[in-house]
Parts: structure tokens; C-alpha cells; sequence
């Protein structure tokens, strides 16, 4: 079985350097899952990142998932620019409510450590390399509703 999503788009708040800092890690974190990474070409990441620079319209076309890092107008400002093509989204909020983007950039991290716990387990027990299908773990989520 393979991974539900081969290849992710990356959209977020076009000019802001946070945004590009948060970007750049989310690019690290699919580059480690082997995922292939399309970068939307208003995003301004660092050079060497690997990930493919392409316009929206490939974005949508080319994306089994697209991760929006900014906040709430950001993530339907996506949702616009892809409406042609239902793709799943999921948003970064680098915002201040989080209504519709509610994942943190602090949970990211937690993300990169749950994982590296549990590869470390699997290879403390010659685990690593015998398992085919693992896990994810999951983490609470509260959101505020309307």
C-alpha cells in the first residue's frame, strides 16, 4: 500500500518571513517522509530546499495535498486558487484565531519528535526494517467553534 499522499503542494502568506521560516520546515519534515514537495512560486523558500516551484494551477493539478501556512484568509485564499480541483487542505496558523488553520507550528515539532521516537524504538528493537505498515500518533486537538 502506498503513502495516501505521494506528492504535497505548499502554499502560504506570500512575503513574510516567518511564514518562509515555518515553510522550509514542513519542506524538511516531507523531504524525511520521501514525499515530493510542489512549492506554489509566490512562496520565497531558501535555495536547496529540493522541493519543485510551480504555479498554482499546477499546484492543484499536480497536489494529493496542499498545506497552507498563514492563517484563516491565507487557507481560503488557497481554497480559492485550487477550487477547479477538489484537493484536500490543511493549514499552519501563523494567524491569530486559528478558526479554519488551526495546526500550530510548535505542533510540527512535536510531529518531528512522536516520529523520531518511534523509528528509534523500532530500531532499538530490529523492528525497522521487518514492519511494513506503522502507525501515526495521533495528538488532541481543541479548536474554538462558531
Amino acid at each position: 500500500m502506498g503513502a495516501p499522499f505521494s506528492t504535497v503542494g505548499l502554499m502560504g502568506r506570500e512575503s513574510d518571513p516567518e511564514v518562509s521560516k515555518v515553510a522550509g520546515s514542513v519542506v524538511s519534515l516531507l523531504a524525511e517522509a520521501r514525499v515530493q514537495v510542489r512549492v506554489d512560486a509566490g512562496l520565497k523558500l531558501a535555495a536547496g530546499t529540493g522541493a519543485k516551484t510551480v504555479s498554482r494551477a499546477e499546484l492543484a493539478e499536480q497536489a494529493d495535498l496542499i498545506i497552507v501556512v498563514g492563517g484563516d484568509g491565507t487557507l481560503l485564499k488557497a481554497a480559492h486558487a485550487v477550487a477547479a480541483r477538489p484537493v484536500p487542505l490543511v493549514g499552519v496558523n501563523l494567524g491569530r484565531l486559528g478558526f479554519l488553520a488551526d495546526i500550530t507550528p510548535e505542533r510540527l515539532t512535536i510531529l518531528r519528535q512522536a516520529d523520531e521516537i518511534v523509528v528509534s524504538e523500532m530500531k532499538a528493537f530490529d523492528w525497522y526494517y521487518k514492519v511494513w505498515q506503522s502507525f501515526a500518533v495521533l495528538l488532541p486537538i481543541r479548536s474554538v467553534g462558531v
